[in-house]
């Protein structure tokens, strides 16, 4: 941690080892659309799925511009911006008087959230989340269906190349494309609310970062 600040190394410097400036510019970007992983040192080291030049990249940023606003305002009450934000929600819950010498702090990791996300199971959360929050079923003047056809585009379309060979990732989205992030959180929404309801019935805190709950 730097000042408060969680540091992550540039990708670049793992699987490069060398300063992008070093690279010409048409090189970088045939690197980019071959190489789709970057190694976190917080984590067990595993190659994850990236999504850059992915066929359906600017339909994702679409998806992600138009859903992420709808999903942070529904979520906000249960969703922690920074670690400001849980100071003051622990602070409210002292100042409240809910807090016991038997109070117990639990915090879960969900692993690997973007590439574990079951395809048919996402696709039906995100049409109810949907069904729920557009007002006449629509945003602007596209419907529901549109979106779910754009939704299973961008799920259908991660194809990358790796040593030489093509593949297509079947489970999960992938790491690095915008709408797969909203479309995770969805999910994590829809997941949690059972245990949201048993903790704000008992007057506890229930807040979730990223894949943090």
């Amino acid at each position: 941690f730097i000042k408060g600040l969680k540091y992550i190394p540039p990708c670049q410097s793992r699987f490069l080892r060398q300063s992008i400036d070093n690279i010409v510019n048409e090189q970088y970007k045939t690197l980019r659309s071959i190489v789709q992983g970057c190694l976190e040192d917080h984590r067990v080291q595993l190659i994850k799925p990236s999504a850059i030049h992915a066929p359906a990249t600017e339909i994702s940023k679409f998806l992600n511009d138009l859903l992420a606003p709808i999903f942070l305002r529904v979520s906000r009450q249960t969703t922690f911006i920074n670690g400001s934000d849980l100071v003051r929600a622990l602070e409210k819950y002292v100042a409240n008087g809910y807090l016991k010498p038997t109070t117990l702090f639990i915090t879960f990791d969900v692993e690997n959230l973007y590439t574990m996300i079951p395809r048919q199971g996402v696709l039906e959360v995100l049409l109810q989340f949907l069904e729920r929050n557009l007002r006449n079923n629509k945003i602007g003047t596209l419907r529901i269906d549109d979106i779910m056809r754009m939704a299973r585009l961008v799920l259908d379309t991660n194809i990358f190349a790796y040593e030489n060979k093509y593949y297509r990732q079947i489970r999960g989205g992938a790491m690095g494309s915008a709408f797969i992030q909203t479309l995770a959180n969805i999910y994590m929404l829809d997941w949690k609310q059972q245990l949201m309801h048993d903790q704000q019935a008992d007057q506890e805190i229930y807040g979730r970062f990223v894949q943090n709950v």
